[in-house]
């Protein structure tokens, strides 16, 4: 318990004397949410390579999202797909699985802290369909980047795009014009979910084409 205290006040420190850096991993560190930040400080041997390669995911699925194979969605659909599934396969490619996961909890810790803060936005939705989202496709990604540790940069982005053509990881489901549906295809209105953590937004594969 001591240990976590002293962590909390070190954190604390540490944002408040050195977020004013304009430049590399300081900065990355202020920008993080504190969740994110605890992890880095109880991962201080990884959190460089962590913050590079979580840089890169976010790099990459700038790319994906102008990809005319994928449904161009950062919040929930497959361009989101693919930047945890990507995050979490490079991530398990150069640091232990275990703590790959860990981050990725970390990462959904703030987004329930976000919820809490009444931060949901159109376009950053924070709810538990999207958390169980996103822990599906972490653990997806990770046993990606773990079973193929030598794969390089170009042939992992080709498998995880595979994944999504192939409907092996998740989405959450929307139609043409992006309005959430619940599991029967009825369209939600946004009261509905917007500020409610569980709400009748639906999982479903990656692949999937609402009728």
């Amino acid at each position: 318990m001591r240990l976590l205290f002293m962590l909390f006040f070190f954190s604390l420190s540490i944002s408040n004397s050195f977020c004013q850096e304009k430049e590399g991993l300081i900065r990355g560190f202020c920008k993080v949410s504190f969740p994110e930040k605890m992890w880095a400080i109880t991962h201080p041997f990884v959190a460089m390579k962590a913050w590079r390669i979580s840089k890169q995911a976010l790099s990459v699925t700038v790319q994906i999202k102008n990809d005319t194979l994928f449904d161009g969605d950062e919040d929930g659909g497959q361009v989101d797909a693919f930047r945890h599934t990507f995050w979490m396969a490079k991530l398990a490619q150069n640091i232990h699985p275990r703590k790959a996961w860990k981050l990725g909890l970390a990462h959904e810790k703030a987004g329930w802290i976000a919820f809490k803060k009444g931060k949901n936005s159109e376009n950053s939705i924070h709810d538990a369909a999207a958390k169980e989202m996103d822990l599906r496709n972490n653990k997806f990604g990770i046993d990606l980047g773990k079973a193929n540790k030598s794969y390089n940069d170009s042939r992992l982005i080709l498998e995880v795009k595979k994944a999504i053509s192939e409907g092996n990881v998740w989405k959450i489901v929307k139609n043409k014009n992006m309005q959430s549906l619940d599991c029967e295809g009825n369209i939600i209105p946004k009261e509905e979910y917007m500020n409610k953590w569980e709400n009748k937004r639906c999982i479903v594969r990656s692949d999937f084409s609402p009728k």
